[in-house]
């Protein structure tokens, strides 16, 4: 015998809920809060002055100001044949840095950015350019060397501030932690009870009707438990419960899906319910599955229109009054005693 509790299931699927979305934002805090306070630190604070020697105990992601001697256009940086940025050479002290600068942008002797690692092709072109100024000094003591890091100007105080929008998601996910804590104690504050069922009746009587009929008149099909009354699914972090009453539309859909737009690697089968309202549920199971559940929704509401076509979802979402009065022309027909045959698929 079933011992299906509708109360206590809302408990476990909130207790889920609060569990995972819990651990999601511990997570994505962990990862987050260091780069907050580094972004905070390069907002406020500004960047760092480097001296020469500075450039030999750098890291990557450092927001710095650099002050060299002079500075001069090494090339273009292109992305897909078009000019992007600039490339500069800047002398400080005896160490020659490359500078990724703003297309077009005038030389100058001080530039800020972020510490970045010098592209491969770029390190040769500075090496090569030190080679030329040691050949055109013959005989003299050219010491020179080029920094291994490349300092991209293009980068400044606010970068990265778009990284911030992450901290939406520890937030959106401990709300929904703190609304599954509280549905835990109060289950009328549940979904179930304040959209889907509102207006239904109190909450506790409601819950002791569903789950008479669930345990004692329930028809499981998969996740599924179809009653005279209700439709009610479970799942992880999910308990749904629709009445059949308020089902205006039930069909099956598939979804195809098609490596290299040829062979067939998946297929998946959903039944989609439609309510009144324009409420749509879809429950993923087996092909002989989903028809068996709308063969149940039939039996149990037979005015309820069954199968897909492109004018049905057309009348559906264009013109709803006019499909919920050829339904109340239906449900009417099977009241009066008619026998209606549902639309196939």
């Amino acid at each position: 015998m079933r011992n299906f509790d509708l109360l206590k299931e809302i408990g476990r699927a909130s207790l889920e809920t609060l569990v995972v979305t819990t651990l999601i934002a511990v997570v994505i805090l962990f990862f987050w809060l260091p780069f907050v306070l580094g972004f905070l630190g390069q907002a406020l604070k500004g960047p760092r002055t480097l001296s020469e020697a500075d450039l030999a105990r750098v890291k990557k992601g450092d927001f710095v100001r650099i002050v060299g001697e002079k500075s001069d256009t090494a090339g273009t940086q292109t992305e897909d044949g078009k000019p992007t940025h600039d490339l500069k050479v800047l002398l400080a002290g005896r160490t020659i840095l490359l500078v990724r600068a703003g297309l077009n942008s005038p030389d100058a002797t001080t530039y800020e950015g972020m510490i970045d690692g010098t592209p491969a092709y770029c390190a040769g072109e500075v090496q090569k350019l030190i080679n030329e100024i040691k050949a055109a000094h013959p005989g003299e003591r050219v010491d020179l060397t080029a920094s291994s890091w490349m300092l991209d100007s293009t980068r400044g105080r606010l970068d990265g501030a778009w990284h911030l929008l992450w901290g939406l998601v520890p937030a959106f996910c401990l709300w929904l932690a703190l609304r599954a804590w509280r549905e835990m104690g109060q289950p009328e504050l549940h979904p179930l009870f304040t959209r889907t069922l509102a207006g239904r009746g109190d909450h506790r009587s409601l819950a002791a009707e569903i789950d008479r009929e669930v345990n004692g008149a329930g028809y499981p099909v998969s996740s599924v438990i179809v009653t005279p009354h209700w439709l009610v699914q479970k799942g992880f972090m999910n308990l749904s419960v629709m009445p059949l009453d308020a089902i205006a539309w039930t069909y099956k859909k598939v979804t195809t899906t098609k490596a290299y737009g040829v062979i067939t690697t998946n297929v998946t089968y959903q039944l989609v319910l439609k309510t009144f309202t324009g409420q749509s549920v879809e429950i993923t199971c087996k092909e002989d599955e989903v028809m068996r559940i709308m063969e149940l929704v039939y039996e149990r509401v037979p005015w309820v229109v069954v199968g897909y076509s492109k004018e049905l979802e057309s009348l559906f979402n264009t013109r709803r009054a006019e499909f919920m009065r050829a339904l109340h022309a239906r449900k009417a027909a099977v009241e009066a005693g008619e026998t209606l045959a549902p639309e196939q698929e």
